[in-house]
């Protein structure tokens, strides 16, 4: 741990590397105690350290704002925050005590909005997609059925309440904000807030808000049934052919179709495809690389490379670009394009693919990759995945490969005879 003494500001902060390990404090010059904390994280944060009635406290001030907006705290309000807890512990009152006892009074509804606000700075491998679903998550089913209970008073028992609610539907009502719908209760969306409660609890744990976290000791949902749809070769034959025909009908847009086909022929998620950017392609290495954020796991793999076959070339060199970083760009150019679940309904109808996810190409790609004699690791590797066991399920023998290995192994046992 470092530790020296420096006027905290703005371009000091700024300036600190961020440590190999463990964390480096800089001690300000001018107000005993007040120092900015910079862990290997990357997070930088603002505390002031004093004593009341001869006891060490520790009060933390802020996340720094590296930029407006960001949710922190500039140097300049850290240090009026610093001389003003250093007043009133001259004075004999404890600031920290008395922000851990507003803490501790919290109903749920605002822990809620602390996490969802909060959170993603203290913990930035986290995706912002992920962040914006425990945001609905936990908005939508989670804070309406525990609006009146403190944080700290929730027991296991209340969450095993409250998720048996939203798998019951209590929860679902008409979407807000004119986006037209309904928000869905349901057996998955139990388990999506039951797992961003966690998450919330566990943070609020760290930070002193509660005691415990509640949902890791409450009765646990059984768990999901993988849905397995694959496609045989016929329909994927079938499905690339209604493209072509929706194109040339106007039925559907290019660049959608487009997404479709890199989908089926990659194996990358709907995210990875949808938000691609042109800086991600590189055709010379015949790869779409994608950096950590990007990706589900680039938490724990960091930069995922997606290899690219000569079909998966082609979709990609018949594509015009529009002066956006986006591929396949909104009209505004500014973010990727919308409405593709709308269309691929239009498709699946129309290719006579009833029940197909978007996702299931996904599935798709791994079958037929497996069938041409990928192995699982190799397959697994394509696929981005961490773990040999979330392969192996994509593994589906069709009716078609299992008929080829019985006729296979039929003229084995002829040729013997």
């Amino acid at each position: 741990m470092v530790a020296e003494k420096r006027k905290l500001t703005k371009s000091v902060v700024d300036a600190e590397p961020v440590p190999a390990s463990g964390e480096t404090r800089i001690w300000d010059r001018e107000i005993p105690g007040f120092c900015i904390r910079i862990y290997a994280s990357g997070r930088r944060v603002y505390a002031i350290k004093y004593r009341v009635d001869g006891k060490q406290a520790w009060l933390t001030l802020g996340t720094h704002a590296a930029k407006a907006g960001d949710g922190g705290v500039t140097a300049d309000r850290a240090r009026q925050l610093a001389a003003a807890a250093r007043v009133a512990a001259n004075e004999g009152h404890d600031v920290a005590a008395a922000k851990q006892a507003r803490r501790r009074d919290l109903l749920v509804p605002d822990l809620v909005e602390r996490y969802i606000t909060e959170g993603p700075a203290e913990r930035p491998g986290k995706r912002a997609s992920s962040w914006a679903a425990d945001a609905a998550n936990l908005r939508l089913h989670v804070a309406p059925l525990l609006i009146r209970k403190r944080a700290r008073d929730v027991t296991p028992s209340d969450i095993a309440s409250a998720v048996s609610d939203i798998a019951a539907g209590k929860t679902a009502a008409p979407k807000k904000q004119g986006r037209g719908g309904v928000t869905k209760g349901g057996m998955g969306a139990a388990r999506r807030s039951r797992a961003a409660a966690s998450s919330m609890f566990t943070w609020a744990k760290e930070r002193g808000f509660v005691d415990a976290n509640p949902v890791s000791s409450s009765a646990r949902l059984p768990k999901a049934v993988a849905k397995e749809r694959f496609l045989s070769q016929e329909e994927a034959r079938r499905l690339l052919d209604t493209l072509d025909e929706m194109i040339v009908d106007g039925a559907l847009k290019s660049d959608h179709a487009a997404i479709f086909r890199l989908l089926l022929l990659t194996g990358a998620r709907r995210g990875e495809i949808v938000g691609l950017q042109w800086s991600e392609i590189d055709e010379s290495r015949r790869q779409l690389i994608l950096p950590p954020e990007r990706t589900k796991t680039g938490g724990s793999t960091g930069v995922h490379r997606i290899h690219l076959n000569d079909e998966a070339l082609a979709v990609l060199a018949g594509l015009t670009r529009s002066g956006s970083s986006f591929v396949f760009p909104s009209t505004s150019g500014t973010s990727a394009t919308g409405n593709v679940a709308r269309s691929w309904d239009r498709v699946k109808e129309r290719a006579g693919l009833s029940g197909l996810r978007m996702h299931d190409l996904r599935h798709s790609f791994a079958s037929f990759a497996l069938a041409a004699g990928g192995s699982l690791f190799l397959v697994g590797r394509a696929l981005g995945h961490t773990d040999s066991r979330t392969t192996e399920r994509y593994a589906h023998h069709t009716d078609e490969a299992l008929q080829t290995l019985a006729s296979a192994t039929g003229r084995h046992l002829r040729e013997r005879k």
